[in-house]
Order: C-alpha cells, then sequence, then structure tokens
C-alpha cells in the first residue's frame, strides 16, 4: 500500500514545485551604482537607489561588499534580511542591473517673496495674477432679488479695498517681504538591466534626464505675534528628499521592465483570484491580462493583494469568452477605451426639409466593451432656410448587438424661431438600425402626425 502512494505523492510534489518556480520565483540581479558629481549626495543616492530596486519586489538582488557596508552606513540592516537580498555568492546570477547618476548641476537658488500665506488675519488675495488689497475678515454674498452684495459668513466674496468684490475661495496673504532659499540638481541616468530569467532573455536599456528642487529655507506666518518664523530643513533631509526623487523615477523604470506572470487560480464572477501576489510585486491597481492560450479574452484589475495571491475585479471580457482556472495572466497597461463617437446623418421629414445632421456621442459600455446606451447632442443644417436651424438631444438603448444593432431612440428636437428668437422644442420616438458604420434611423411625434427618416455613418 506505501509503494503504490510514493508514485503519486512523488508526482503530486513536483507539480507543486515547478507551480511554486514558474510563478513566485524571482531572477537573481547584481546591482551597481555609479554617481558622479556632488559627493554629499552619492552615499544616500546609492542606497536609496538600492532600497527602491528592492521595492519594486520583482528581483532578488546579490550584494557587493561596498554595498553592504553603505547599506549598514544608513542604517539599512532591516532591508537585509528580506527574502529579495542574497548576501552570499552561492546563488547563481542571472543579470546584471547598472545605474550611473551624473549630477550635471546643483547649488543654492534665493527667492525674494514678497507676500506669505496667512489665513488667520491676511487682508491680501491673489486674484487674476496679482495680489489684491481686501478687508480682513468680511465674506460676501450677492442677493439676486436685490442686485446688491450683502455681508455673509456662507459667503463666496470678498471686499476689496478699493471697494470692488472679488469670488475667492484661495489663500490669504499678509505682505511680508522675505527671501526663501532652495537647493536644485539636475542630473541624468544611464540605465542598464540584463538577465535571463526561465529561458527567456531580457536587456532593457534608458536614458533621461531630469531636474528636482526641495525648499531649504522656508518661512511662516505668526498672526498671532505678528511675525515671520524661519523654517530650515537639515542638509542630510535635503540631499534625502533629492535622492528619493531621484530613485522614485529609476524605480518606474525598472517596475516596468519585467512583466509579471501567473495563474488564474479561481474564478467567483465578476472576481477572479490569481495566484500572484505581494512576493512576485503585484500591487494594487495593476492591470492583468488574462489569455485562454490562443487569444487575449480579458483584463483583470487588481483590487487586493495578499502575499501569494491576488484578488481581481474584470474590467473586460471578449464576448463569447469564459475565464477559467489554469489561464495564463500576464501584467498588462489598461487597454485605450474611446467611450465616445460622432454620426453624420442626411435627414428628410415629412414637411420636405432636408436636413444635414452632426451630432458627439457618449456611450454606457457593458463588460464586453458593448454600447448598451448613448446619449447625443448634436445640431441641424437646413439646407431648405440654409442656416443651422436646431439643436437635438437624444437617449438611445441598445435591443439588439449582432449582428444588426438595434436601438430605441428619444428625441428632443429645439428648433430655433427667427422671428420670436425661442427654441421650440418637440419631443419625438424612434428606432434606430446599424450594420458596421452604416446607420438608417425613423422618427416620429407623439401624435404620429409627423414623421422624419435619414440614413449616414456612426461610429
Amino acid at each position: 500500500m506505501k509503494n503504490k502512494l510514493v508514485r503519486p505523492v512523488m508526482y503530486i510534489c513536483l507539480l507543486i514545485m515547478m507551480s511554486v518556480i514558474s510563478f513566485s520565483a524571482k531572477p537573481v540581479i547584481d546591482v551597481s551604482v555609479t554617481v558622479f558629481g556632488d559627493e554629499a549626495i552619492m552615499k544616500i543616492a546609492q542606497g536609496i537607489i538600492f532600497s527602491e530596486v528592492l521595492d519594486t519586489n520583482k528581483f532578488k538582488i546579490t550584494l557587493k561588499e561596498a554595498l553592504k557596508t553603505l547599506a549598514e552606513e544608513l542604517r539599512l540592516q532591516d532591508l537585509l534580511s528580506t527574502e529579495n537580498v542574497v548576501l552570499s555568492k552561492e546563488e547563481k546570477i542571472e543579470g546584471k542591473l547598472e545605474i550611473v547618476l551624473s549630477i550635471k548641476d546643483a547649488g543654492y537658488k534665493k527667492k525674494y517673496e514678497e507676500y506669505i500665506i496667512n489665513n488667520i488675519s491676511g487682508d491680501y488675495i491673489y486674484y487674476s495674477g496679482k495680489y489684491v488689497s481686501v478687508i480682513p475678515g468680511e465674506r460676501y454674498k450677492y442677493d439676486y432679488e436685490k442686485k446688491t452684495y450683502i455681508r455673509s459668513e456662507e459667503g463666496s466674496y470678498v471686499k476689496g479695498t478699493n471697494g470692488e468684490f472679488y469670488p475667492y475661495f484661495g489663500n490669504f496673504y499678509s505682505r511680508e517681504p522675505h527671501e526663501e532659499i532652495d537647493y536644485y540638481i539636475s542630473y541624468s541616468v544611464s540605465l542598464k538591466l540584463t538577465y535571463r530569467f526561465f529561458e527567456e532573455s531580457y536587456d532593457i536599456s534608458d536614458n533621461f534626464v531630469d531636474n528636482a528642487m526641495v525648499s531649504v529655507v522656508k518661512y511662516l506666518y505668526d498672526p498671532y505675534n505678528k511675525r515671520l518664523i524661519r523654517n530650515e530643513s537639515p542638509v542630510s533631509e535635503v540631499y534625502e528628499v533629492l535622492s528619493s526623487h531621484i530613485s522614485s523615477a529609476i524605480y518606474q523604470r525598472i517596475m516596468s521592465s519585467r512583466k509579471l506572470k501567473g495563474e488564474v487560480e479561481n474564478v467567483k464572477f465578476p472576481r477572479v483570484i490569481v495566484n500572484i501576489g505581494s512576493q512576485d510585486g503585484v500591487k494594487n491597481g495593476m492591470i492583468l491580462g488574462v489569455n485562454d492560450g490562443k487569444k487575449y479574452i480579458a483584463e483583470l484589475r487588481v483590487m487586493r493583494v495578499g502575499g501569494d495571491y491576488s484578488e481581481c475585479e474584470i474590467n473586460y471580457l471578449r464576448k463569447g469568452s469564459e475565464i477559467l482556472a489554469g489561464m495564463y495572466v500576464f501584467e498588462k497597461y489598461s487597454d485605450f477605451v474611446l467611450p465616445f463617437g460622432v454620426s453624420m446623418f442626411y435627414i428628410y421629414n415629412s414637411s420636405g426639409e432636408h436636413f444635414a445632421e452632426f451630432s458627439l456621442i457618449g456611450k454606457s459600455l457593458n463588460i464586453h466593451r458593448e454600447t448598451v446606451a448613448t446619449f447625443d447632442f448634436g445640431m441641424r443644417y437646413s439646407f431648405v432656410e440654409e442656416r443651422l436651424k436646431s439643436l437635438v438631444f437624444s437617449f438611445s438603448k441598445n435591443l439588439l448587438f449582432e449582428p444588426v444593432k438595434l436601438k430605441l431612440l428619444s428625441s428632443i428636437i429645439f428648433d430655433y424661431d427667427l422671428e420670436d428668437e425661442i427654441f421650440q422644442p418637440v419631443s419625438k420616438i424612434g428606432l434606430e438600425t446599424q450594420i458596421g458604420m452604416l446607420a438608417v434611423k425613423f422618427l416620429t411625434d407623439f401624435t404620429f402626425s409627423s414623421y422624419e427618416i435619414g440614413g449616414g455613418i456612426s461610429w
């Protein structure tokens, strides 16, 4: 009996191991960071870049002695105990990440400020590109019956010392001339990532130039003592902020370098469980695609992430397809879907008038990205009167989708009366049928005393 169980158990264990290796393993890479320029920023930049690579959770990292020492200096020992760091060279290195950061220019920049935020007793507002003196603490609202401004704590207007009223919801300011200091840095980054993972080779190179600025000396206003308070950031904090800016830019590029892969584990429509999670680099909001072995059939959005699984919501499912356990999932960008359209119709009505109608269409889509309803706004040009005559608002509901679309229409047509200079509304109902981009529609009023028929294209 025991002998009969050995072989099945071995097969099951082998399958489990293969599953874990295929979808949870990460390539081991060696990281090299070189910084040219400001020495003060160099060590902090190296350490933060290193931590950003770890945070992608897509790679294991083998450390050189220099980086181990650096991490200890920057109090990053806790990072060294994570599963993503390989301290020995016993595990085979499958790739290398080389980052060269060149500091092009760095230094302090002074800027003169004449006004400072003071929302307690400020007597200036910033309006239409300039500072305007106002009466502090007073709010007004406009009385449409009396056609005048009246005092109100809930009002949205303030009164200027010039007697004018200004709609305002922003900050108030005091006039306190002062000088603030920023530290700026401009830099270039050369990034090269090469590795081999499960018989797939990757070679990613990127170069970019960017700049960053952080406040070193900034002032706040104390309205109770009517004085400026100087706030100065430590140099180390300034360097860390700048380094974080640089490394986050690198982080985004590393995140896109290796696309995650996994399998569907369970389906409870409209939710799907996949077998990759935070330990593989999955994050909330990430987009995954589903392949049935032949074609792309669905788009998923990650809603909740566990260690070795993720719960996803179905954004899109190809009509006629079904998501099943075992299907292949992969990281991707969200599909571009434009929920708008346009239409152009030639229309003839029972009064003998001819029109050209142009409309902008807003679409409501279902999970298969089929149009289930539309709201249209259009204009009509009368060939008889040779002028723009009508505004058209329509709502449609799809009754059939394939192979011929059939829509129920409800429209309100506003005809402009030149003599009375007003729009006269007329309500109509009807049907529209569409094959491809070619469409025909029929409308009538509620008494069936008039009608109109038209044909054209709708997209």
